[in-house]
């Protein structure tokens, strides 16, 4: 963010009372995953999931120019000590970006502190973020200016992401000094620790190391600077071949040691109704590999999915969420018993069911319209294996929220045979109980 032309005025930091509450880390119903090493923080901090996710979507949308906003949350104590939570977050939408700095203007906050007040008393500020496209993570002089003049409580916190490069930073203040934190903790409910876990397993796997940022970032900010003499264009030069060069071996290494299928992960997200998440994947499988022209044409093919005019307009994230968290906890749930918890999901997406069965017929029209004569009255495709054809992933979502259903009778009769389902199961048609019995082998 720029020194320059900072036209805002935050006002008075707002002195709240700090509540007691346990971390992340003991709580019974909630799951944390570290990101780099947190544990050796004093007062870690903690962001949610879904914070981190739609960061990381809104940064990435804009990978020409440094977007930001404000991060919302608490700050607490226990008797083990202090820590950080982000649990919400405002986007700056209308503050000024360019490659290399961002300014929030008097509107911007003006707007920003509209929609505090509007989402209550509980909508306290804990910091900011802003990306620093191929600038690298770090806290630059301007961005410290910033810091130390509107965030200057103890517990604000600032969060810096490289869009490019995959890298996440959180800073802090420690003994008046803003200091890069060991990482951070990524949380949510206990139900979605597997989901949680992988998220984080991705995202650090998918950084490139902080030599090819720094350089990138370093020849930036110099060709930004004003009055460059001969010797800072020789050093711009000397930059450039490193990054080339470091690049060329990041690339390397990432190839030979912590290689990361974004292909494979996208196809297991689309065969289960994930398409948002899945999309990022593609791109990603794509940016390492450009040999790699199934992600290409997979990625192409979902951005006109997505596209679509009886698709783009329903609620798509939601549903992808609602997709990915069912067939985590189903997963599980073959591994490990059942609990009231997975029911109550059930429970809970029945509302969506059929809003989301229908989107996948869209989709199957969408993606694969010489199938449409081949569906039955449920969407289900015909013979797909008699006829000796390998079903689109649209077709294997499909299925697989078309038995969405008979997951649930299944689960619940595991978890209670006495329950309400086991007069629902009577009146199922011989082929449908093959169904549910069928799920039911696989949870015992």
């Amino acid at each position: 963010m720029s020194r320059d032309d900072f036209d805002i005025e935050l006002g008075q930091s707002v002195r709240r009372h700090i509540a007691h509450k346990e971390s992340p880390l003991n709580s019974s119903g909630h799951s944390a995953a570290p990101y780099d090493s947190p544990a050796k923080d004093s007062i870690p901090v903690f962001i949610t999931e879904s914070v981190m996710r739609s960061i990381e979507r809104h940064v990435g949308q804009e990978k020409e120019k440094e977007v930001g906003g404000v991060l919302l949350g608490g700050f607490y104590r226990n008797d083990k000590g202090s820590f950080v939570e982000v649990t919400d977050f405002i986007e700056a939408g209308n503050a000024k970006g360019t490659d290399v700095s961002l300014t929030f203007t008097h509107e911007t906050w003006e707007k920003i502190h509209e929609e505090v007040a509007r989402r209550g008393s509980d909508a306290q500020i804990v910091g900011w973020y802003h990306s620093h496209p191929a600038l690298g993570v770090f806290m630059s002089k301007d961005d410290e200016f910033i810091h130390k003049s509107f965030f200057s409580d103890p517990w604000h916190v600032a969060i810096v992401v490289d869009p490019i490069y995959h890298n996440w930073g959180c800073f802090k203040w420690n003994n008046g000094i803003l200091e890069r934190t060991g990482g951070m903790y990524v949380f949510g409910e206990k139900k979605s620790a597997k989901r949680i876990r992988e998220y984080v397993k991705v995202i650090s796997a998918t950084r490139q190391p902080a030599s090819r940022a720094a350089s990138a970032g370093a020849d930036r900010r110099m060709m930004a600077a004003a009055g460059m003499n001969f010797a800072v264009w020789i050093m711009i030069a000397v930059l450039l071949i490193m990054q080339v060069v470091t690049g060329y071996l990041a690339l390397s290494r990432r190839g030979k040691t912590d290689k990361v299928d974004d292909y494979g992960i996208a196809m297991r997200m689309l065969n289960r109704g994930d398409l948002t998440d899945a999309l990022q994947h593609l791109k990603q499988a794509w940016d390492v590999d450009h040999s790699n022209k199934q992600a290409y044409t997979e990625y192409c093919s979902l951005k006109k999915v997505l596209a679509n005019k009886n698709i783009s307009k329903l609620d798509n994230e939601k549903f992808d969420e609602i997709n990915d968290s069912l067939y985590v906890d189903y997963m599980l749930a073959t591994k490990n018993k059942i609990d009231k918890d997975m029911l109550k999901i059930y429970e809970n997406a029945e509302s969506t069911r059929q809003a989301r069965i229908d989107r996948a017929r869209k989709i199957v029209d969408a993606c694969d319209p010489q199938f449409a004569q081949s569906k039955d009255d449920t969407g289900a495709i015909k013979d797909m294996k008699s006829k000796n054809q390998k079903a689109h992933w649209s077709h294997q979502a499909l299925e697989w929220l078309n038995e969405e259903y008979y997951r649930q009778i299944a689960c619940e009769l595991t978890c209670d045979p006495n329950s309400k389902y086991d007069a629902v199961f009577e009146h199922l048609s011989p082929h449908e109980k093959n169904i549910v019995n069928r799920i039911k082998a696989r949870l015992q």
